[in-house]
């Protein structure tokens, strides 16, 4: 299977933001994932390692729920 390499040396313009779904606890790891294109799961992994190894991780996923905003809601018009 051929994938679409991104150019790394350009800089990434998505926002980093939480989304909406899908979203497993605060959806942080899922922000991150589309910040940087890309899977969640390596994300979630990080961060289970670094809570089970250095006891940290717990708490920069609290700080990164508090620091990034949430994606802004969109409701289907009524019309």
């Amino acid at each position: 299977m051929v994938t679409a390499r991104r150019d790394l040396s350009s800089p990434v313009t998505r926002p980093l933001v939480r989304p909406h779904a899908p979203r497993v606890v605060f959806g942080v790891c899922s922000g991150l994932a589309a910040r940087f294109e890309i899977d969640p799961f390596w994300f979630r992994l990080a961060f289970v390692g670094m809570a089970l190894l250095l006891g940290k991780g717990v708490l920069l996923y609290l700080i990164l729920t508090a620091v990034m905003p949430s994606q802004p809601a969109t409701y289907p018009s009524a019309a």
